[in-house]
């Protein structure tokens, strides 16, 4: 299901858009739907770093709650 989204563009942006949709051949309306996905798909490190720090925030680490692990942490280097 397709719905419609109004959205202000300058015109620069505007003929841009135009412009590189019709070099390939498709509507604008899809040329900004594939850019969109796009986008939207190319999550970074850094968004992922935001989202890990505020899942942290709401829920934060209780005091013995990885303690499980610390052996698993040492290399036998010592």
């Amino acid at each position: 299901m397709l719905r419609t989204l109004q959205v202000t563009l300058s015109d620069t942006l505007l003929q841009q858009i135009e412009q590189r949709s019709k070099l390939l051949g498709m509507a604008p309306s899809e040329y900004v739907q594939n850019a969109l996905k796009r986008v939207l798909s190319e999550w970074t490190s850094t968004d992922l770093e935001r989202l890990e720090i505020e899942a942290y925030k709401r829920q934060p680490v209780e005091p013995g709650e990885f303690d499980v692990w610390a052996d698993e942490q040492s290399w036998g280097d010592s």
